[in-house]
């Protein structure tokens, strides 16, 4: 099983690096269009960048669906008695966003 990094493929446009290291990439997967956030620090770090993470990509790429490296996620968000995930994942929700997180959960 692949974690960590995306290959490339038919269909995969590369976006730049941004300022904070994350690699923001617009793939398109059966008619879908799919934001996959790379990085090797974390993007996700509470309420407020998950909204910024959300704004960003849905002007730099249009899409509503959104991919993330579980490295790019504070382990907080893992842990339910932060009440982390479910403000973030409320946020989603409240803005029409599809969220997946991928990598090694092991």
């Amino acid at each position: 099983m692949q974690t960590g990094r995306l290959r490339r493929k038919e269909g995969y446009k590369e976006e730049n690096r941004n300022e904070d290291g994350s690699n923001k990439k617009k793939l398109r997967k059966n008619g879908v269009d799919i934001a996959a956030v790379n990085s090797e620090e974390y993007v996700i770090t509470d309420v407020q960048s998950a909204l910024d993470l959300i704004m960003n990509l849905k002007y730099e790429t249009g899409c509503t669906n959104i991919a993330i490296d579980k490295e790019a996620v504070i382990d907080d968000f893992f842990v339910l008695s932060t009440c982390l995930a479910g403000e973030i994942l409320q946020k989603f929700a409240n803005y029409g966003i599809r969220f997946a997180i991928y990598g090694d959960f092991s």
